[in-house]
């Protein structure tokens, strides 16, 4: 079920990945199998989790039923606020990548 989400919350990447971890373990069960580390960028729309298990971003955004907001605060997707500079949303997009490497590996793991 889709969390309802008002506003995009400001908080680390590790936060944002581990509840998107989680509303994934509920819709898609077994995603972790499903998705590859090694090519896991949340920086490409075909590499990101969601691309990786639905072809693209775009596809799993609408299977899942998801809004911008909810990409956000998901994980998903790197907040609107870093539409500035190119070098900022670099870094969040590879901090929000390794946080989603650490969720897959802690479910693989456990």
């Amino acid at each position: 079920m889709l969390p309802v989400f008002t506003h995009v919350f400001v908080e680390p990447p590790t936060a944002s990945a581990r509840r998107g971890a989680k509303f994934l373990d509920e819709n898609r069960p077994g995603w972790p199998h499903e998705t590859n580390e090694a090519t896991m960028d949340l920086g490409s729309h075909t590499k990101c989790p969601l691309g990786q298990l639905y072809g693209s971003f775009i596809r799993g955004y609408e299977v899942l039923g998801l809004n911008t907001i909810a990409t956000v605060n998901l994980g998903f997707h790197v907040p609107l606020r870093f539409d500035g500079p190119v070098a900022k949303r670099e870094r969040h997009a590879d901090r929000l990548t390794t946080a989603w490497k650490e969720e897959r590996r802690r479910r693989l793991a456990s």
